[in-house]
């Protein structure tokens, strides 16, 4: 009877010693011993709410790394991977309405198209981050010499353009820097400015489709910058002139489904068109690259110097 009178009284300190006892190691299936542990929580799991009211909540996720910029006559174009495709025919030999500022920021007189250009193009080369890749083609049609001279070539009226062949050693249409897109390191921005310097000069005709096609949807770059002075005249070595009646509306059709054929990556391509002067030419020339543009990406479209 004094024994159950007590018995309420010694629960409660037995369940105590219980649970004050030391971990009992207990043998695993491979004969070790073991000990079980608490279980840690994560660094995840404990982190609690700015109210410090003990809530869990995720960690914030990461910050997605910023866009990649590219800037070209003050455009800027957010991308990767970009090949630049450049007009170097004989009328980028003429004077450039429009401001000109080297690479040291001093102001340029007289600059042609051409030097123009080839600035702009190394300024946006000079600034590439590291983690984008490049190429940069030119176009001209050019024949007569080894060099890549441009000779004077008159084709026959008639329905038919004229064609011809070249003689050996004489220079491609397209000519690209290198035959893929590379890193802009401070070594292959320093090879392409030489390569500029070497390549850049103005001579022959307009084959705006092969310029593109061959010199950067080529290269399966996301991003191409296309620029001429002019309108298309040349086709796969071909020429078309005006002077003998050819189409027109035939030959601006031909480079846009051309190129748009060529697309097969869906690269965006930007179009800049520096005016040839004439007015007339000048507005179906800028209504063609305003197409190209709005075709393929769709890219935007600028017109520079004039």
């Amino acid at each position: 009877m004094h024994a159950n009178r007590f018995l309420p009284l010694l629960l409660p300190v037995l369940i105590a010693v219980l649970y004050c006892a030391p971990a009992v190691p207990q043998e695993a299936p491979d004969g070790k011993e073991r000990v079980d542990l608490p279980i840690e929580r994560t660094e995840e799991a404990t982190t609690e709410s700015p109210g410090g009211n003990g809530t869990v909540i995720d960690p914030p996720p990461e910050k997605p790394l910023p866009p990649i910029e590219i800037v070209i006559w003050e455009n800027p174009i957010e991308t990767d991977e970009i090949i630049f495709v450049l007009d170097r025919t004989g009328s980028m030999k003429y004077r450039y309405n429009g401001t000109v500022i080297d690479l040291e920021g001093n102001s340029v007189f007289g600059a042609t198209k051409m030097e123009a250009v080839n600035l702009e193009l190394k300024r946006a080369i000079m600034n590439l981050s590291e983690n984008v890749k490049f190429n940069i083609s030119y176009y001209a049609h050019r024949w007569g010499t080894g060099t890549g001279g441009h000779s004077v070539y008159t084709p026959t009226p008639g329905p038919e353009p004229a064609s011809h062949t070249d003689p050996p050693g004489s220079e491609p249409d397209v000519v690209t820097w290198q035959s893929k897109l590379v890193q802009a390191t401070e070594k292959n921005k320093a090879s392409a400015f030489a390569w500029i310097d070497a390549k850049g000069t103005p001579n022959g005709c307009t084959c705006i489709s092969d310029g593109c096609v061959d010199g950067g949807l080529a290269y399966n770059s996301k991003t191409v910058v296309l620029l001429t002075d002019g309108w298309p005249n040349t086709f796969r070595r071909t020429i078309y002139y005006s002077d003998f009646g050819y189409d027109v509306d035939y030959v601006f059709n031909r480079t846009k489904t051309e190129i748009k054929s060529a697309n097969r990556q869906n690269a965006t391509i930007h179009t800049f068109y520096i005016p040839y002067g004439n007015p007339g030419k000048d507005a179906k020339a800028r209504l063609l690259m305003q197409e190209i543009a709005a075709m393929n990406g769709p890219g935007t479209f600028t017109q520079i110097g004039g």
